[in-house]
Protein backbone atom coordinates (compact mmCIF):
# COMPACT_ATOMS: atom_id res chain seq x y z
CA UNK A 1 0.00 0.00 0.00
CA UNK A 2 1.31 3.43 -1.02
CA UNK A 3 1.63 6.00 1.19
CA UNK A 4 2.44 9.83 0.68
CA UNK A 5 4.35 12.24 2.65
CA UNK A 6 1.76 15.11 2.48
CA UNK A 7 -1.65 15.46 3.51
CA UNK A 8 -4.37 16.31 0.97
CA UNK A 9 -5.73 19.90 1.26
CA UNK A 10 -9.37 20.64 0.61
CA UNK A 11 -11.19 23.44 0.09
CA UNK A 12 -11.88 26.56 -2.31
CA UNK A 13 -9.31 29.12 -2.89
CA UNK A 14 -10.25 32.44 -1.74
CA UNK A 15 -8.88 33.98 -5.32
CA UNK A 16 -11.42 31.36 -6.88
CA UNK A 17 -14.47 32.23 -4.79
CA UNK A 18 -13.87 35.76 -6.11
CA UNK A 19 -13.47 34.70 -9.38
CA UNK A 20 -16.50 33.27 -9.60
CA UNK A 21 -18.79 36.00 -7.85
CA UNK A 22 -17.06 38.42 -10.47
CA UNK A 23 -18.29 36.47 -13.04
CA UNK A 24 -21.79 36.13 -11.45
CA UNK A 25 -21.64 39.99 -10.47
CA UNK A 26 -21.00 40.83 -14.28
CA UNK A 27 -23.97 38.84 -15.69
CA UNK A 28 -25.87 40.30 -13.32
CA UNK A 29 -24.81 43.74 -13.81
CA UNK A 30 -24.70 43.74 -17.08
CA UNK A 31 -28.80 42.74 -17.04
CA UNK A 32 -29.96 45.50 -14.79
CA UNK A 33 -27.26 48.01 -16.48
CA UNK A 34 -30.47 49.24 -18.98
CA UNK A 35 -32.67 49.52 -16.14
CA UNK A 36 -30.46 50.73 -13.62
CA UNK A 37 -29.38 53.60 -15.75
CA UNK A 38 -33.29 54.77 -16.42
CA UNK A 39 -33.73 54.84 -12.88
CA UNK A 40 -30.47 56.90 -12.17
CA UNK A 41 -31.78 59.46 -15.02
CA UNK A 42 -35.44 59.77 -13.20
CA UNK A 43 -33.73 60.11 -10.21
CA UNK A 44 -31.09 63.21 -11.00
CA UNK A 45 -34.41 64.23 -12.47
CA UNK A 46 -36.12 63.97 -9.13
CA UNK A 47 -33.14 65.03 -7.23
CA UNK A 48 -33.25 68.85 -9.22
CA UNK A 49 -36.70 69.08 -8.65
CA UNK A 50 -36.28 68.81 -4.95
CA UNK A 51 -33.67 71.11 -5.40
CA UNK A 52 -35.60 74.08 -7.18
CA UNK A 53 -37.75 73.83 -4.26
CA UNK A 54 -35.16 74.29 -2.00
CA UNK A 55 -33.30 76.79 -3.89
CA UNK A 56 -37.00 79.19 -4.20
CA UNK A 57 -37.53 78.65 -0.49
CA UNK A 58 -33.95 79.70 0.33
CA UNK A 59 -34.11 82.66 -1.87
CA UNK A 60 -37.54 83.50 -0.86
CA UNK A 61 -36.32 84.10 2.55
CA UNK A 62 -33.31 85.91 1.35
CA UNK A 63 -35.86 88.22 -0.64
CA UNK A 64 -37.90 88.83 2.76
CA UNK A 65 -34.88 89.20 4.94
CA UNK A 66 -32.49 91.41 2.69
CA UNK A 67 -35.69 93.67 2.44
CA UNK A 68 -36.77 93.82 5.77
CA UNK A 69 -32.75 94.38 6.83
CA UNK A 70 -32.19 96.91 4.12
CA UNK A 71 -34.94 98.86 5.29
CA UNK A 72 -34.12 98.62 9.20
CA UNK A 73 -31.18 99.98 8.30
CA UNK A 74 -31.77 103.25 6.41
CA UNK A 75 -34.73 103.56 9.08
CA UNK A 76 -32.09 103.25 11.98
CA UNK A 77 -29.60 105.42 10.17
CA UNK A 78 -31.91 108.40 9.65
CA UNK A 79 -32.99 107.93 13.51
CA UNK A 80 -29.71 107.58 14.66
CA UNK A 81 -27.13 109.10 11.97
CA UNK A 82 -24.89 106.00 13.14
CA UNK A 83 -22.52 105.56 9.61
CA UNK A 84 -22.33 101.80 10.86
CA UNK A 85 -26.03 101.43 9.41
CA UNK A 86 -25.63 103.88 6.30
CA UNK A 87 -22.78 101.42 5.29
CA UNK A 88 -24.47 98.39 5.50
CA UNK A 89 -26.93 99.60 3.89
CA UNK A 90 -24.38 100.14 0.73
CA UNK A 91 -22.68 97.19 1.28
CA UNK A 92 -25.17 95.19 0.95
CA UNK A 93 -26.55 97.30 -2.48
CA UNK A 94 -23.54 97.83 -4.18
CA UNK A 95 -21.31 94.94 -3.53
CA UNK A 96 -23.24 92.16 -1.85
CA UNK A 97 -26.10 92.26 -3.90
CA UNK A 98 -27.49 89.54 -2.48
CA UNK A 99 -30.83 90.05 -3.31
CA UNK A 100 -30.25 90.54 -6.66
CA UNK A 101 -28.49 86.64 -6.78
CA UNK A 102 -31.57 85.80 -5.04
CA UNK A 103 -34.50 87.19 -7.78
CA UNK A 104 -31.88 85.97 -10.83
CA UNK A 105 -32.35 82.58 -9.01
CA UNK A 106 -35.39 82.02 -8.47
CA UNK A 107 -36.00 83.68 -12.88
CA UNK A 108 -33.06 80.74 -13.49
CA UNK A 109 -35.44 77.79 -12.08
CA UNK A 110 -38.49 79.04 -13.35
CA UNK A 111 -37.36 79.77 -16.83
CA UNK A 112 -39.85 77.73 -18.26
CA UNK A 113 -43.55 79.97 -16.87
CA UNK A 114 -43.68 83.18 -18.97
CA UNK A 115 -45.95 84.44 -15.84
CA UNK A 116 -43.59 84.08 -13.20
CA UNK A 117 -40.77 85.77 -15.06
CA UNK A 118 -43.32 88.40 -15.68
CA UNK A 119 -44.27 88.86 -12.29
CA UNK A 120 -40.20 88.74 -11.31
CA UNK A 121 -39.19 91.10 -13.40
CA UNK A 122 -42.02 93.50 -12.25
CA UNK A 123 -40.69 92.48 -8.00
CA UNK A 124 -36.98 93.92 -8.92
CA UNK A 125 -38.50 97.10 -10.64
CA UNK A 126 -40.36 97.99 -7.64
CA UNK A 127 -37.67 96.66 -5.29
CA UNK A 128 -35.33 99.05 -7.55
CA UNK A 129 -37.61 101.79 -6.50
CA UNK A 130 -38.24 101.52 -3.13
CA UNK A 131 -34.24 101.02 -3.20
CA UNK A 132 -33.84 105.00 -4.45
CA UNK A 133 -36.26 106.16 -1.89
CA UNK A 134 -34.04 104.75 1.27
CA UNK A 135 -30.82 106.01 -0.51
CA UNK A 136 -32.52 109.50 -0.87
CA UNK A 137 -33.10 109.10 2.56
CA UNK A 138 -29.88 108.27 3.31
CA UNK A 139 -28.26 111.19 1.32
CA UNK A 140 -30.92 113.53 3.06
CA UNK A 141 -29.65 112.78 6.23
CA UNK A 142 -25.73 113.12 5.16
CA UNK A 143 -26.38 116.35 3.92
CA UNK A 144 -28.45 117.44 7.34
CA UNK A 145 -24.87 115.78 8.83
CA UNK A 146 -23.22 118.55 6.60
CA UNK A 147 -21.51 115.49 4.43
CA UNK A 148 -19.60 114.46 7.24
CA UNK A 149 -18.07 110.89 6.16
CA UNK A 150 -20.32 111.06 3.02
CA UNK A 151 -19.95 107.82 1.29
CA UNK A 152 -18.57 107.71 -2.47
CA UNK A 153 -21.01 105.45 -3.28
CA UNK A 154 -23.96 108.06 -2.97
CA UNK A 155 -22.24 110.99 -3.18
CA UNK A 156 -23.79 112.14 -6.92
CA UNK A 157 -26.88 112.02 -5.26
CA UNK A 158 -28.24 115.27 -5.89
CA UNK A 159 -30.50 116.88 -3.62
CA UNK A 160 -33.86 118.16 -4.20
CA UNK A 161 -33.70 122.23 -4.35
CA UNK A 162 -36.66 122.61 -2.19
CA UNK A 163 -34.85 120.29 1.01
CA UNK A 164 -31.46 122.01 0.60
CA UNK A 165 -31.98 125.11 2.63
CA UNK A 166 -34.21 123.58 5.28
CA UNK A 167 -32.73 123.21 8.79
CA UNK A 168 -31.17 120.01 10.09
CA UNK A 169 -34.29 118.89 12.01
CA UNK A 170 -36.65 119.34 8.89
CA UNK A 171 -34.38 117.40 6.93
CA UNK A 172 -34.67 114.25 9.09
CA UNK A 173 -38.08 114.43 9.30
CA UNK A 174 -38.51 114.59 5.25
CA UNK A 175 -36.25 111.46 5.54
CA UNK A 176 -37.77 109.66 8.44
CA UNK A 177 -41.42 110.57 6.40
CA UNK A 178 -39.87 108.90 3.04
CA UNK A 179 -39.54 105.29 4.96
CA UNK A 180 -42.23 105.83 6.66
CA UNK A 181 -44.99 107.02 5.19
CA UNK A 182 -48.26 105.28 3.71
CA UNK A 183 -47.30 105.17 0.08
CA UNK A 184 -43.46 103.46 1.10
CA UNK A 185 -45.31 101.04 3.48
CA UNK A 186 -47.66 100.25 0.11
CA UNK A 187 -45.10 100.07 -2.34
CA UNK A 188 -43.55 97.25 0.17
CA UNK A 189 -47.17 95.37 0.75
CA UNK A 190 -47.06 95.70 -3.52
CA UNK A 191 -43.93 93.86 -3.72
CA UNK A 192 -44.37 91.04 -1.08
CA UNK A 193 -47.96 90.40 -3.24
CA UNK A 194 -46.45 89.96 -5.96
CA UNK A 195 -43.75 88.07 -4.61
CA UNK A 196 -46.32 85.41 -3.02
CA UNK A 197 -47.57 85.24 -6.64
CA UNK A 198 -44.80 85.02 -8.41
CA UNK A 199 -44.04 82.03 -5.59
CA UNK A 200 -47.62 79.93 -6.51
CA UNK A 201 -46.68 79.98 -9.97
CA UNK A 202 -43.05 78.68 -9.24
CA UNK A 203 -44.38 76.23 -7.29
CA UNK A 204 -47.42 74.83 -9.28
CA UNK A 205 -44.54 74.03 -11.66
CA UNK A 206 -42.70 72.01 -9.64
CA UNK A 207 -45.97 69.90 -8.18
CA UNK A 208 -46.77 69.10 -11.69
CA UNK A 209 -42.81 68.17 -12.67
CA UNK A 210 -42.54 66.07 -9.66
CA UNK A 211 -46.27 63.88 -10.02
CA UNK A 212 -44.56 63.42 -13.56
CA UNK A 213 -41.36 62.18 -12.21
CA UNK A 214 -42.52 60.44 -8.90
CA UNK A 215 -44.53 58.29 -11.68
CA UNK A 216 -41.68 56.96 -14.41
CA UNK A 217 -39.46 56.58 -11.25
CA UNK A 218 -42.20 54.36 -9.38
CA UNK A 219 -42.35 52.25 -12.20
CA UNK A 220 -38.71 51.59 -12.86
CA UNK A 221 -37.84 51.12 -9.56
CA UNK A 222 -40.00 47.94 -9.23
CA UNK A 223 -38.73 46.53 -12.63
CA UNK A 224 -35.17 47.05 -10.51
CA UNK A 225 -35.48 45.40 -7.14
CA UNK A 226 -35.65 41.89 -8.34
CA UNK A 227 -32.62 42.21 -10.35
CA UNK A 228 -30.76 43.90 -7.26
CA UNK A 229 -31.85 41.13 -4.67
CA UNK A 230 -30.08 38.90 -7.36
CA UNK A 231 -26.92 40.99 -6.84
CA UNK A 232 -27.33 41.02 -3.25
CA UNK A 233 -26.58 37.25 -3.33
CA UNK A 234 -23.40 37.74 -5.11
CA UNK A 235 -22.82 41.16 -2.79
CA UNK A 236 -23.14 39.08 0.57
CA UNK A 237 -20.40 36.65 -0.52
CA UNK A 238 -18.19 38.98 -1.42
CA UNK A 239 -18.75 41.12 2.15
CA UNK A 240 -17.81 38.13 3.95
CA UNK A 241 -14.60 37.68 2.23
CA UNK A 242 -13.98 41.58 3.06
CA UNK A 243 -14.58 40.97 6.53
CA UNK A 244 -12.01 38.36 6.65
CA UNK A 245 -9.13 40.15 4.71
CA UNK A 246 -9.76 43.83 4.37
CA UNK A 247 -12.64 44.55 7.08
CA UNK A 248 -10.95 43.70 10.50
CA UNK A 249 -7.42 45.21 9.34
CA UNK A 250 -9.37 49.10 8.46
CA UNK A 251 -10.45 48.79 12.11
CA UNK A 252 -7.32 49.46 12.93
CA UNK A 253 -6.48 52.13 11.07
CA UNK A 254 -10.16 53.77 11.81
CA UNK A 255 -9.25 54.39 15.12
CA UNK A 256 -6.00 56.20 14.15
CA UNK A 257 -7.77 58.40 11.66
CA UNK A 258 -10.88 59.03 14.10
CA UNK A 259 -7.83 60.29 16.98
CA UNK A 260 -6.36 62.28 14.11
CA UNK A 261 -2.84 60.72 13.94
CA UNK A 262 -0.81 60.00 11.32
CA UNK A 263 -1.10 56.13 10.14
CA UNK A 264 1.47 53.59 11.31
CA UNK A 265 0.43 50.36 9.85
CA UNK A 266 2.14 46.93 8.44
CA UNK A 267 -0.04 44.77 6.37
CA UNK A 268 -1.29 44.14 2.77
CA UNK A 269 0.34 46.50 0.28
CA UNK A 270 -2.93 48.19 -0.84
CA UNK A 271 -3.41 49.23 2.60
CA UNK A 272 0.36 50.44 3.37
CA UNK A 273 -0.17 52.62 0.05
CA UNK A 274 -3.33 54.06 1.24
CA UNK A 275 -1.68 54.78 4.92
CA UNK A 276 0.89 56.69 2.92
CA UNK A 277 -0.99 58.61 0.82
CA UNK A 278 -3.53 59.69 3.96
CA UNK A 279 0.03 60.58 6.28
CA UNK A 280 0.57 63.20 2.58
CA UNK A 281 -3.23 64.38 2.72
CA UNK A 282 -2.87 64.97 6.90
CA UNK A 283 -0.07 66.79 6.45
CA UNK A 284 -0.88 69.40 3.93
CA UNK A 285 -4.41 69.41 6.10
CA UNK A 286 -2.33 70.48 8.94
CA UNK A 287 -0.28 73.25 6.92
CA UNK A 288 -3.45 74.57 5.16
CA UNK A 289 -5.48 74.88 8.74
CA UNK A 290 -2.19 76.63 9.70
CA UNK A 291 -2.44 79.20 6.91
CA UNK A 292 -5.87 79.59 7.63
CA UNK A 293 -5.13 80.68 10.91
CA UNK A 294 -2.82 83.01 9.76
CA UNK A 295 -5.13 84.71 7.39
CA UNK A 296 -7.97 84.78 9.68
CA UNK A 297 -6.23 86.73 12.41
CA UNK A 298 -3.54 88.55 11.16
CA UNK A 299 -3.56 91.89 9.23
CA UNK A 300 -2.42 91.44 6.06
CA UNK A 301 -0.74 94.83 4.99
CA UNK A 302 1.18 94.86 8.30
CA UNK A 303 1.44 91.78 9.29
CA UNK A 304 0.16 91.67 13.12
CA UNK A 305 -3.25 90.64 14.66
CA UNK A 306 -6.65 91.79 12.88
CA UNK A 307 -9.79 93.20 14.48
CA UNK A 308 -11.05 89.29 14.94
CA UNK A 309 -8.06 88.44 16.55
CA UNK A 310 -8.21 91.52 19.04
CA UNK A 311 -11.61 90.93 19.50
CA UNK A 312 -11.29 87.04 20.61
CA UNK A 313 -8.46 88.14 22.77
CA UNK A 314 -10.76 90.79 25.01
CA UNK A 315 -12.86 87.74 25.24
CA UNK A 316 -10.59 85.32 26.63
CA UNK A 317 -11.74 84.38 30.21
CA UNK A 318 -7.96 83.17 31.29
CA UNK A 319 -7.36 87.39 31.82
CA UNK A 320 -10.75 88.12 33.68
CA UNK A 321 -8.48 87.92 36.61
CA UNK A 322 -5.78 89.67 35.47
CA UNK A 323 -4.43 93.63 35.72
CA UNK A 324 -4.59 94.72 31.83
CA UNK A 325 -3.88 98.08 30.06
CA UNK A 326 -5.56 98.91 26.63
CA UNK A 327 -3.84 101.13 24.49
CA UNK A 328 -6.27 102.41 21.67
CA UNK A 329 -3.67 104.31 18.76
CA UNK A 330 -4.56 106.58 15.90
CA UNK A 331 -2.22 107.65 13.13
CA UNK A 332 -2.02 111.33 13.27
CA UNK A 333 -3.55 113.10 9.57
CA UNK A 334 -3.47 109.78 8.09
CA UNK A 335 -5.31 111.53 5.25
CA UNK A 336 -3.06 114.32 4.57
CA UNK A 337 -0.25 111.12 4.33
CA UNK A 338 -2.42 109.48 1.44
CA UNK A 339 -2.90 112.89 -0.18
CA UNK A 340 0.60 113.41 -0.05
CA UNK A 341 2.45 110.45 -0.88
CA UNK A 342 -0.28 108.50 -2.36
CA UNK A 343 -1.92 105.18 -0.76
CA UNK A 344 2.00 103.67 -1.43
CA UNK A 345 3.21 106.24 1.34
CA UNK A 346 0.46 105.38 3.73
CA UNK A 347 0.88 102.05 3.55
CA UNK A 348 4.19 102.24 4.49
CA UNK A 349 3.67 104.36 7.02
CA UNK A 350 1.10 102.02 8.60
CA UNK A 351 3.64 99.11 7.89
CA UNK A 352 6.53 101.23 9.50
CA UNK A 353 4.02 101.93 12.94
CA UNK A 354 3.55 97.81 13.39
CA UNK A 355 6.94 97.64 13.11
CA UNK A 356 7.84 99.94 15.39
CA UNK A 357 4.95 99.21 18.05
CA UNK A 358 6.50 95.52 17.74
CA UNK A 359 9.97 96.54 18.91
CA UNK A 360 8.88 98.98 21.53
CA UNK A 361 6.13 96.53 23.28
CA UNK A 362 6.74 93.24 24.99
CA UNK A 363 6.70 90.21 23.77
CA UNK A 364 3.61 88.95 25.61
CA UNK A 365 1.92 91.95 24.90
CA UNK A 366 -0.58 91.89 21.69
CA UNK A 367 -0.41 94.51 19.53
CA UNK A 368 -3.60 94.82 16.67
CA UNK A 369 -4.68 96.68 13.44
CA UNK A 370 -8.23 97.16 14.46
CA UNK A 371 -9.74 100.05 12.00
CA UNK A 372 -7.59 101.59 8.65
CA UNK A 373 -5.40 103.59 10.70
CA UNK A 374 -6.55 102.78 14.02
CA UNK A 375 -4.42 100.05 16.40
CA UNK A 376 -4.49 98.84 19.72
CA UNK A 377 -2.20 97.22 22.22
CA UNK A 378 -3.33 95.05 25.13
CA UNK A 379 -0.37 94.63 27.67
CA UNK A 380 -1.52 92.24 30.28
CA UNK A 381 -0.27 91.95 34.01
CA UNK A 382 0.18 95.86 33.53
CA UNK A 383 -1.01 98.10 36.35
CA UNK A 384 -1.35 101.84 36.37
CA UNK A 385 1.62 102.38 38.22
CA UNK A 386 3.28 101.29 34.10
CA UNK A 387 2.31 105.33 33.20
CA UNK A 388 5.71 105.88 33.19
CA UNK A 389 6.84 103.31 31.37
CA UNK A 390 4.10 103.72 28.61
CA UNK A 391 4.38 107.02 28.07
CA UNK A 392 8.26 106.49 27.42
CA UNK A 393 7.15 104.15 24.97
CA UNK A 394 4.71 106.21 22.87
CA UNK A 395 7.60 109.19 22.87
CA UNK A 396 9.68 106.15 21.65
CA UNK A 397 7.35 105.58 19.05
CA UNK A 398 6.89 109.31 17.64
CA UNK A 399 10.42 109.65 17.73
CA UNK A 400 11.13 106.82 15.31
CA UNK A 401 7.90 107.63 12.99
CA UNK A 402 9.72 110.85 12.36
CA UNK A 403 12.95 108.98 10.91
CA UNK A 404 10.29 106.75 9.05
CA UNK A 405 11.46 105.32 5.42
CA UNK A 406 10.96 106.81 1.91
CA UNK A 407 10.84 110.56 3.55
CA UNK A 408 7.45 110.64 5.12
CA UNK A 409 6.70 113.56 7.17
CA UNK A 410 4.52 114.49 9.40
CA UNK A 411 4.00 110.72 11.02
CA UNK A 412 3.00 110.68 14.52
CA UNK A 413 0.10 108.99 16.92
CA UNK A 414 -2.03 109.70 19.62
CA UNK A 415 -2.63 107.33 22.13
CA UNK A 416 -5.51 107.30 24.78
CA UNK A 417 -4.53 104.40 27.80
CA UNK A 418 -7.05 103.31 30.39
CA UNK A 419 -6.66 100.65 33.25
CA UNK A 420 -8.61 98.03 34.63
CA UNK A 421 -7.99 94.97 37.39
CA UNK A 422 -10.19 92.59 36.15
CA UNK A 423 -9.51 92.12 32.74
CA UNK A 424 -10.76 93.40 29.30
CA UNK A 425 -14.56 95.20 29.68
CA UNK A 426 -16.53 97.40 27.46
CA UNK A 427 -16.00 100.10 29.66
CA UNK A 428 -12.07 99.67 29.50
CA UNK A 429 -12.63 100.55 25.91
CA UNK A 430 -14.68 103.53 26.19
CA UNK A 431 -12.23 104.90 28.62
CA UNK A 432 -9.25 104.10 26.73
CA UNK A 433 -10.88 105.95 23.46
CA UNK A 434 -11.98 108.75 26.17
CA UNK A 435 -8.80 109.19 26.68
CA UNK A 436 -7.71 109.28 23.08
CA UNK A 437 -10.44 111.94 22.49
CA UNK A 438 -8.53 114.24 24.48
CA UNK A 439 -5.05 113.88 23.09
CA UNK A 440 -6.81 114.57 19.61
CA UNK A 441 -9.08 117.32 21.47
CA UNK A 442 -5.09 118.61 23.14
CA UNK A 443 -3.63 118.67 19.58
CA UNK A 444 -2.76 114.83 18.84
CA UNK A 445 0.97 113.68 19.02
CA UNK A 446 1.16 112.55 22.48
CA UNK A 447 -0.77 109.91 25.11
CA UNK A 448 -3.30 110.43 27.82
CA UNK A 449 -4.14 108.15 30.37
CA UNK A 450 -7.81 108.01 31.47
Amino acid sequence: MKTSGHKTKHGIKIRFINIISIIITAIVFCFILYISNKVKEEFFAMESIFEKVKICEKDSNILRERTEFLTEQARLFVATQKEQYAKSYIHEIFYAQTMTKAVDSIENECNSNPMAIKRLKNIFVQLGKLAEIEIYAIRLTYNSMNDKNLLKEIENIEIKPEHKNLSKAEQINIAMNLLFDYSYVSQKDRIYENFELTIEAVEQQIRKEFSDKTYELGESLKRLRLSYFILLIATVLIFVLFIVLIINPLKKIKEQIKNDETLNFKGAFELVEISERYNELHNIKANREKNLIIKAEYDELTGILNRRAFDRICAEPEYNELAVALLLIDMDNFKNINDSYGHAGGDTALKELARILKETFRTNDYIARIGGDEFAVIMINCKKSAKDSINQKINSVNNKLSEIADDIKNVSVSVGVAFSDKGFSDQLFKNADEALYKVKEAGKHGCKFY
